[in-house]
């Protein structure tokens, strides 16, 4: 049990956040990860365009870019550098350290979540946040043309932003006083940050009183304080706005919850590992919805490179389950090799709701395009996330994923059956 005295968390917006025109930036540091977390928001009358934020004296080197980019509705991020000598392209760097938490496009306004670790391990094209360094923000943005993305360094505002690991501190775990021995990281979560408990002040700061989390992410999310996007969904009885998230309902990273398990708004999530067929047999089981809808587990932290298993559901009828890879925030590309399966025994409807039994192997030969279930994974789940068309089109979600890192599948998970059959596969059917 947690003590129930409230607990607060300030963050000077002042010193913490960049405004101009249709542009912004937020950013927030969180101890135990030692990541900076960004929200970034642009407006643009442009169909496709860029912008972004960047780190460094342009007039000393290179600059470090984390770029965003919309382009034809869909939403990617990249992690990039300049070198302003040589014509100032946005160049990719050879390794991505920007996890991506969330995005959005709506209404001409691109919403993108992100973190970085305050001290980057590539130390060639990423600069440090520690300490003092100039931020670039792309104020402007600009259009996305095929001779590629040259920024306006007269349309990019500089400032020096000093100490973000001492003035932009979000640490709730310091607060926490178990009154038993049960880790922080270990208490349920979902009694976070009910808006009730958010108060303004008077001055740049935003009290958050009650509730508790074991990442930064939930707080960005959740924190009206960030100037996230939310949408009324009632209103309690002095005629407070009661808001929802508009990204992820859940983001845990630490890896110290349950290896076995995940349970989301309104579904859950569980999964065995077979010693005797090297199968890691999972579990989903979500509301059943009317049309055609898609579910899916995503191995990886990001969009760019993520291994996917999308299983298409209509009207509670299983249709079939495919491998995909994702390489941007468009449409994955189907796997030559299908490696899931999506077993006809563990599959039903019971209550109105639809139980999903499909598996895959904890390391598969499609050694370039699936992702290993050993050690730690990053899980990203997605329980009746969007629509699919004529010939199973995925189209774009409308739920955002919840994050969820398990470590040691095949230590913690161990299913406990002396025999195993082979399982049977669900014979596909048209859309």
């Amino acid at each position: 049990m947690v003590n129930s005295a409230p607990i607060s968390v300030n963050l000077n917006q002042k010193l913490c956040s960049f405004k101009a025109g249709d542009y912004s930036l937020q950013w927030a540091f969180e101890p135990q990860s030692k990541n900076v977390v960004f929200v970034l928001k642009q407006k643009s009358e442009f169909n496709n365009f860029w912008t972004g934020v960047g780190f460094g004296d342009r007039k000393k080197g290179n600059i470090d870019f984390i770029g965003v980019f919309v382009k034809n509705g869909q939403i990617g991020i990249a992690d990039t550098h300049i070198i302003p000598d040589n014509d100032g392209n946005l160049i990719p760097d050879p390794s991505t350290n920007v996890q991506s938490i969330a995005f959005d496009y709506h209404n001409k306004t691109v919403t993108a979540k992100f973190a970085r670790a305050l001290k980057s391990p590539d130390d060639k094209f990423d600069q440090s946040l520690d300490g003092c360094q100039i931020f670039n923000f792309a104020i402007n943005g600009g259009s996305i043309s095929r001779s590629g993305i040259v920024p306006d360094f007269d349309e990019i505002a500089e400032k020096q932003i000093c100490d973000i690991d001492k003035n932009c501190v979000v640490d709730i775990r310091q607060h926490l006083k178990p009154s038993t021995s049960e880790s922080p990281e270990n208490i349920d979560t979902k009694a976070i940050f009910s808006d009730k408990n958010v108060k303004n002040r008077n001055d740049d700061t935003t009290v958050v009183e009650d509730g508790l989390a074991s990442m930064v992410m939930y707080w960005v999310l959740y924190s009206p304080s960030l100037d996230i996007s939310t949408s009324v969904v009632q209103t309690n009885k002095n005629n407070k706005k009661i808001t929802k998230p508009e990204f992820a309902e859940s983001v845990d990273i630490s890896g110290t919850g349950d290896p076995c398990s995940f349970a989301g708004n309104g579904y859950n999530v569980n999964w065995t590992y077979n010693t005797e067929t090297e199968m890691v047999e999972f579990s989903m089981k979500h509301p059943i919805r009317m049309g055609k809808w898609w579910s899916a587990v995503g191995i990886g932290d990001t969009m760019a490179d993520m291994d996917i298993a999308i299983m298409f559901i209509s009207s509670g009828r299983p249709k079939r389950i495919r491998d995909y890879l994702s390489k941007s925030y468009g449409v994955p590309d189907e796997d030559k090799q299908q490696d899931w399966i999506l077993s006809r025994h563990r599959t039903k409807s019971v209550d109105e709701m639809i139980e999903l039994g499909f598996s895959r192997k904890l390391e598969t030969t499609d050694t370039e395009k699936d992702r290993s279930l050993d050690g730690c994974v990053l899980f990203q789940f997605a329980a009746n996330a969007g629509h699919y068309g004529s010939g199973f089109a995925v189209r774009k979600h409308e739920e955002w994923p919840d994050l969820y890192k398990a470590c040691d599948i095949k230590k913690h998970c161990t299913k406990n059956e002396s025999a195993s059959k082979e399982e049977e596969e669900i014979s596909e059917s048209n859309d």
